[in-house]
């Protein structure tokens, strides 16, 4: 996925990821509406963010995403984190139960089973930014 949409300038992450997939693909905004499910204004609506995202699309959106032909939940997570403006976790550090983690945990036991991979993504790279991991 080496195209300019992929790597053009002051483009948001998740935006640029998408545009990517959906170029190499020979798609357009409605072929990606009713392979993931979402809304064509949705997917407008993700393909066109240009700024950095203050609460990141929900499980959902990320899950029909994932339907997008050559994209994976990893290089979604990791464009919704560098959207967020949170770094890309890639340590695996034995678990240290801090505060934040036990809050992390309790948090994450109010989501469905089927966002959790998505959640910890996320609570990982939050617990990263602020040293607790």
């Amino acid at each position: 996925m080496a195209s300019a949409a992929a790597h053009a300038p002051g483009v948001e992450p998740l935006a640029r990821l998408v545009r990517a997939a959906r170029d190499a693909a020979g798609l357009v905004d409605a072929d990606l509406a009713r392979i993931t499910g979402l809304s064509t204004q949705h997917v407008s609506q993700i393909v066109n963010h240009e700024k950095r995202y203050s609460r990141p699309p929900t499980a959902r959106t990320l899950q029909a995403l994932q339907k997008i032909p050559g994209l994976s939940q990893a290089d979604i997570l990791r464009a919704v984190q560098e959207s967020s403006g949170l770094g890309v976790s890639s340590k695996t550090a034995p678990v240290k139960w801090t505060g934040a983690r036990r809050s992390a945990h309790n948090l994450i036991d109010r989501f469905p089973e089927s966002a959790l991979p998505s959640v910890v993504q996320i609570l990982g790279a939050l617990l990263d930014e602020i040293g607790e991991r």
